[in-house]
């Protein structure tokens, strides 16, 4: 320990890398289902949609009367 506390080392701001020349950071894991370049959110976050109901049977005709 140092009598004036921990050597802090500041590096002056022209050693430090501009953020958009930082190395390119690891994307998120695609879900698994999702095109090549869809966002990360895919799918959306909205809830599943639930399954289609089968077609109810067609009625028969009523018979008119003559």
């Amino acid at each position: 320990m140092r009598p004036f506390g921990p050597a802090i080392v500041i590096r002056p701001a022209s050693a430090r890398r501009p953020s958009w020349e930082s190395p390119p950071t690891k994307p998120p894991p695609m879900p698994p289902g999702a095109p090549p370049g869809a966002p990360a959110e895919y799918p959306p976050i909205a809830p599943p949609l639930p399954a289609p109901k089968p077609p109810a049977p067609a009625m028969p005709r009523p018979r008119v009367l003559l």
